[in-house]
């Protein structure tokens, strides 16, 4: 006598592990013939057995979250974009890390929802950070880019300007030293702090041009020293006099003598002390508009030896400023 066929499931939702068990490459096979040894056996009737490969979005969806975690690696690999337009937050967290990896860059195409709701959002690769679109990012929290890496935040590549306002602000240093500045927008430079801009590389500094110097406003203060020595003459030339006022002495000495490339407004702005810490080469890089920019205050706090390092610059001082002139400075 025939065996009875088993009767055909009513919905996708009545699923269970057991029915997907044997789904990759091939259909399912019952209990009996799992349990033989030897060749392939024979499946079910095709009429109502499933691949994952074939599943519509409506189907993956309707993965019950704990049978989702049984899937295998191989499974998840072989989910496309689409497929998987319409899982869930509950559903994703219910894999493990090589899980999740396994969905590769194909995770371009879970709702940014459910990506939101990801809890072990660093499980990503680079390669998936890096396949996210601008939807997702800018759906990213805040507590998920938290557990990032400097090297994961780099992986975002330019893709870092789609995070919202919020996920940027939550950046520490560590991680903006990963993040790719030159891609960031007016507004997302000058909602930088201090304290972020502390992890700003030399590299970073160099790609950045110099109206967004500008932009990164009086934070700019946080800047290493390696940073500031990074300034070029041109990006100095672009300081505010905010700018320059709020850095401390000795930021005003790692510029070095591309001093002389800061606006007149800009070195008017030079505190006493800033310009009592100048070096002798800086002052004497000084040019004639620029000391003509000096107030007499300014140059009543210069030393000894940097009124000497003016040279013949000293002519073009103020009449106020040569009056400042103290017996021992000329």
């Amino acid at each position: 006598m025939a065996s009875k066929k088993p009767e055909p499931i009513a919905s996708f939702r009545q699923l269970s592990l057991d029915d997907l068990d044997g789904i990759v490459g091939g259909a399912r096979k019952d209990k009996d013939q799992q349990s033989q040894s030897g060749p392939a056996q024979a499946a079910f009737d095709a009429s109502w057995l499933l691949n994952v490969v074939i599943l519509t979005e409506a189907q993956v969806s309707a993965i019950p979250p704990a049978e989702f975690a049984k899937l295998t690696g191989d499974q998840l690999t072989s989910f496309s974009a689409g497929q998987l337009n319409d899982v869930s937050g509950a559903q994703l967290n219910t894999l493990s890390e090589s899980q999740l990896q396994s969905i590769g860059r194909d995770i371009s195409g879970v709702p940014a929802s459910a990506l939101a709701a990801v809890t072990h959002f660093s499980y990503l690769t680079d390669q998936q950070l890096g396949a996210l679109t601008s939807t997702q990012l800018a759906n990213v929290t805040a507590t998920q880019v938290d557990t990032l890496s400097a090297g994961q935040i780099s992986a975002l590549g330019v893709n870092v300007a789609d995070l919202s306002s919020l996920a940027l602000a939550s950046l520490d240093a560590t991680q903006i030293a990963g993040a790719s500045l030159s891609s960031l927008g007016r507004d997302q430079l000058g909602a930088l702090t201090a304290e972020q801009l502390g992890g700003v590389t030399s590299n970073q500094i160099g790609a950045l041009s110099a109206a967004q110097i500008r932009y990164l406003g009086t934070d700019i203060a946080g800047l290493s020293q390696a940073a500031v020595e990074a300034l070029s003459a041109t990006q100095i030339g672009r300081l505010t006099p905010s700018q320059v006022g709020a850095l401390s002495a000795a930021q005003v000495g790692y510029l070095g003598t591309d001093i002389s490339g800061l606006s007149e407004s800009a070195v008017g702005a030079l505190t006493s002390t800033q310009i009592g810490g100048l070096t002798s080469e800086q002052a004497s890089a000084l040019s004639a508009s620029q000391l003509g920019a000096l107030s007499a205050l300014q140059v009543a706090s210069l030393s000894v030896g940097q009124v000497a390092a003016l040279g013949a610059g000293v002519a073009s001082l103020s009449d106020p400023a040569l009056t400042s002139l103290n017996a021992l400075q000329i």
